[in-house]
């Protein structure tokens, strides 16, 4: 379940109609896929995500991190009920974009599935351990974000977890993999915090997006 869908902040009432935009990013930031938004005039909104000036904290965070990303629909001639309903959602369903990556997946397992043979690479590259540290701390605060824990709330299970570690007695190895998850612990835990700021940063922007936007109309 979204925070949107916990969180006390009413929406501003739904009464002015015009575009609702889902855009897809073409790379997730930390746990998130997808901006859900309303405009009146959806160009010029577009425009200004692009530009960096539209006011919506995600989408300025997203721009600093170089991720891309287009318009995957709209639904023009409703009222931000529709946008309400998709934030306290998964945006992933309504996404076309998303629905063709998984029929892909799904057509290339099938496909590996159908040829498969007891054939095996001669030689892999093993991961370092920094790399499989690393791995591990994005795996975790992944899903425990997704699960809908707050990144305070990781930050402390995590540390928590890690209380027992003893320097002095770890191995070159595990000293190596203890690095590499906290170094990407700290990164991971770090980004979240923007999307969380990002997050409690969008009702008001909206607002003022609204306000703005009935004034030049």
């Amino acid at each position: 379940m979204s925070r949107r869908a916990n969180s006390t902040k009413p929406y501003p009432v739904p009464t002015e109609e015009g575009t609702v935009y889902l855009i897809h990013l073409d790379r997730r930031y930390c746990h998130a896929g997808h901006y859900t938004g309303f405009a009146l005039n959806l160009a010029e909104r577009i425009k200004a995500h692009l530009d960096g000036t539209s006011g919506v904290r995600f989408m300025e965070v997203v721009k600093a991190a170089g991720i891309t990303w287009h318009v995957s629909r709209t639904w023009e001639g409703v009222t931000r009920e529709i946008e309400n309903r998709i934030k306290e959602s998964s945006a992933a369903k309504y996404c076309p974009d998303c629905k063709a990556q998984a029929q892909l997946s799904s057509s290339r397992k099938e496909g590996k599935e159908m040829t498969a043979t007891d054939e095996r690479p001669t030689s892999e590259i093993e991961p370092t351990e920094y790399v499989k540290g690393a791995r591990t701390a994005d795996t975790l605060v992944t899903r425990m974000a997704e699960a809908g824990m707050e990144s305070d709330a990781i930050e402390a299970r995590l540390e928590m977890a890690r209380a027992e570690y003893d320097p002095g007695k770890a191995t070159p190895g595990q000293q190596e993999w203890h690095q590499g998850f906290m170094d990407n612990m700290r990164g991971t835990i770090g980004t979240l915090r923007d999307l969380e700021q990002a997050d409690a940063e969008q009702p008001a922007a909206d607002q003022a997006e609204g306000y703005g936007e009935r004034e030049a109309g």
